[in-house]
């Protein structure tokens, strides 16, 4: 027996709320935010200030959060790796610079 669970459907979704995505890409790329944009700040003053704690870092994908908390609890350090995160410049920046060592 096959059983399938609806979790969502993204076509209704977007239907229900097309206006403020379609704003929110809009908007995007009037002010051409494409990072550390202004409703990440938001976000992150506003989740700070509900659960009670000064600061909330809001992070792309749980591989940046692993990064964050190897690095706040000396991880990488203890284990003589000297690791430094630097703001995104893009994927070609990137392979830029690890090309080039």
């Amino acid at each position: 027996m096959t059983y399938r669970v609806p979790f969502i459907d993204p076509r209704e979704h977007y239907r229900r709320i097309k206006s403020e995505i379609d704003f929110a890409i809009t908007d995007t790329l009037a002010k051409g935010d494409l990072v550390l944009r202004q409703q990440l700040r938001d976000f992150e003053k506003h989740l700070a200030d509900f659960v009670g704690v000064q600061y909330v870092v809001g992070v792309n994908s749980g591989y940046h959060a692993i990064w964050y908390y190897g690095i706040d609890k000396g991880i990488f350090q203890k284990a003589g790796i000297d690791l430094e995160v630097l703001e995104s410049k893009g994927s070609a920046v990137t392979a830029q610079t690890v090309g080039n060592g």
